[in-house]
């Protein structure tokens, strides 16, 4: 490891601006082994600069350049990001996307799957017991930013309680990817609310081998999507499913890639947000129909999520100060450098005109 390694903290635009992987506390523990840690000076995210300077962080005001460490969403064909691969391209930066962290063998919580599986699963059962006790989906009531996660377990089991008295039963609910990080916790938090593995049905990636939309799915009250796409797979749910019989009311897709040509899930092209938590989709028959489809739903607990995520991520940061000799910050490095060939500047140019 060089003798002094350097970290920047970068300022960014909300709401992932508001997010940090190094929080005040992993400062102060990078400080005393030897790492230089400059803050970028930002009024939007959840740890004040003071926090930072307290504990021997310096606080500048301008970005630098060269590796960047940071969750980039632009590696499933999102909007905007061969535009953004290109400014790799001609800058001569590096990316190593924590998003990408399970690829490379690293640590698949880095990016705050626990936190999307809890709040994703909560924010279901509260539109679905809404839906049911006052029937317009456009009153569902705000999701609280600056909330803790006692607050938000509390508000779910109190409108769980509230639906199940109304329907005289509880939910039942598809997890879709039941067994990775976000939906292992989304599988927890319906048994930490009372529902039984009896009215829980776990997909697995062998499920959705099949050709889709899935039947089977209709038959569930509630659709959590925690799968983590990287590729095309077959659509969970689309229009023409949604003409068959259903009980299907709610589906909250915490994966949220409406902005990428890989949506498994085709009726909706709009993100929600915490101040509009709910889309309400047009639907023939049936009951009504809600999408939940927030990015970044840990912000809701943003200080939580980011201590926890630190945490974890601690051991992998503190190897960035000899990057170039860990096996799991080097396959990042290849997964970019194989990302940035499948992009040119014509192809960039002939979207812009679309």
């Amino acid at each position: 490891m060089p003798d002094n390694p350097v970290l920047h903290l970068r300022h960014k635009d909300p709401p992932i601006g508001c997010h940090a992987l190094i929080t005040p506390k992993s400062a102060k523990e990078l400080v005393e082994n030897g790492f230089t840690i400059n803050v970028e000076s930002s009024l939007v995210r959840c740890f004040a600069d003071s926090e930072y300077k307290a504990v021997g962080a310096t606080i500048t005001q301008f970005p630098l350049q060269h590796l960047h460490v940071y969750a980039g969403h632009i590696y499933k064909e999102q909007t905007g990001s061969y535009e953004k691969l290109l400014r790799y391209a001609q800058g001569g930066g590096i990316l190593l996307d924590i998003d990408w962290l399970k690829y490379a063998g690293g640590l698949d919580s880095v990016t705050y799957e626990y936190h999307s599986g809890l709040l994703g699963t909560a924010l279901a059962i509260k539109t679905w017991a809404h839906q049911l006790l006052y029937k317009d989906v456009s009153t569902t009531p705000p999701m609280p930013v600056g909330s803790n996660l006692e607050m938000v377990v509390q508000e779910a089991q109190e409108y769980l309680r509230r639906g199940v008295e109304f329907a005289g039963r509880l939910p039942r609910i598809a997890v879709i990817d039941a067994y990775g990080r976000c939906g292992s916790s989304a599988v927890h938090a319906c048994h930490q609310w009372g529902i039984p593995d009896s009215q829980i049905v776990r997909w697995t990636r062998a499920d959705t081998a099949r050709p889709g939309p899935y039947k089977d799915i209709l038959e569930s009250d509630i659709l959590l999507n925690c799968i983590f796409c990287s590729g095309s797979i077959p659509p969970l749910v689309d229009f023409e499913a949604l003409r068959l019989p259903r009980k299907l009311s709610v589906i909250c897709d915490i994966s949220c890639n409406s902005h990428s040509p890989y949506n498994p899930i085709p009726i909706y092209s709009t993100d929600c947000t915490f101040e509009k938590p709910v889309l309400s989709i047009p639907v023939q028959s049936g009951p009504p129909l809600s999408v939940i489809a927030i990015p970044y739903l840990p912000s809701a607990v943003l200080k939580e999520a980011c201590e926890n995520a630190a945490t974890v991520a601690l051991p992998l940061i503190k190897q960035l100060g000899s990057w170039d000799d860990s096996s799991v910050w080097k396959q990042l490095e290849e997964l970019f450098y194989e990302k940035l060939q499948t992009i040119s500047e014509t192809k960039v140019a002939s979207r812009a005109m679309l």
